[in-house]
């Protein structure tokens, strides 16, 4: 016996059908408008990224800043880091002090003798090494150095260094190992006579490394003058900037000098490289894009 469809079932199964397929091509609707929407905002965007990525390949400008110790190279290195951010322009600085070899292997008083001006106090293969990864842009674990003990501090102690559109060096020693001198882009020495130089160097050891101003200066006149003449000012031939830096830059005039000569005589000759290598706007060419 043949069993019959009433026509009511028959419609609400047309029903069904109908809502079914109308569900399903609302549901491919709906996923091709999102995939143009996802498309066009990537293609949108594409511009920004790539001249993003390209920004990111840009390599990073290294500067050289060389003095004998108490020159005021800190202060030299503080001034022109302010004075870059003025132009969107961020800095790392990579010391020289953070790369002295460790001594742990010497008793106390043998380390204490140890001559910290000689170039063979430095391990310039680690300093080299480490400022070529900053220049291609990748960080750096650098060491930190114990100065009451003469020792490396442990590998957990290390510090992590980001590249920054600039990397300053600062060390009596930057300009005198060839390894560092072939990276640099441009080079400052700061001269300063020996007497200012001891003045300044007693009162930084004695505030910040506990040392007493009897050693201090039996210490200069025995090896940092004579390391001095040897080694650090005759660097001086590498340098494309040289300062004569005799002022006490801790009063706020002489300070405003001393911010008025790295201007001039170092911020004017490196933001032209630094802005044709692709990194920061100078605010005047911020005022220029304005009253364009």
């Amino acid at each position: 016996m043949t069993s019959r469809v009433s026509p009511k079932t028959i419609v609400a199964t047309v029903a069904v059908a109908a809502a079914s397929v109308a569900a399903y091509f609302l549901f491919i609707r709906k996923k091709a408008s999102c995939q143009m929407s996802i498309f066009r905002l990537v293609t949108h965007r594409l511009p920004c990224l790539v001249q993003s990525e390209e920004l990111s390949k840009a390599r990073p400008m290294l500067v050289g800043v060389c003095g004998g110790s108490g020159s005021g190279k800190s202060t030299v290195v503080d001034h022109l880091g302010k004075l870059l951010k003025e132009h969107n322009i961020e800095t790392t600085v990579l010391g020289q002090d953070w790369y002295y070899k460790d001594l742990s292997h010497l008793p106390m008083e043998q380390r204490a003798a140890s001559n910290f001006d000689h170039p063979d106090s430095i391990d310039f293969e680690l300093f080299s090494q480490q400022l070529a990864e900053l220049q291609r842009g990748r960080k750096i674990s650098r060491p930190s150095y114990d100065f009451k003990t003469h020792t490396r501090c442990p590998s957990h102690e290390n510090v992590t260094l980001k590249p920054s559109p600039v990397i300053i060096v600062d060390g009596i020693l930057a300009l005198h190992d060839s390894r560092l001198r072939e990276l640099y882009d441009l080079a400052v020495f700061i001269r300063v006579s020996d007497l200012k130089r001891l003045e300044r160097r007693a009162e930084r050891d004695i505030r910040v490394r506990g040392r007493d101003r009897a050693g201090v200066e039996k210490q200069f006149w025995a090896t940092v003058a004579p390391m001095h003449k040897q080694f650090v000012e005759p660097s001086s031939v590498h340098a494309r900037v040289v300062l004569d830096w005799e002022h006490d830059h801790e009063d706020a005039g002489a300070s405003s000098i001393a911010e008025n000569v790295v201007r001039e005589k170092v911020v004017n000759v490196l933001l032209p490289m630094v802005k044709e290598a692709g990194f920061g706007v100078a605010k005047d060419d911020k005022a220029e894009s304005k009253r364009a």
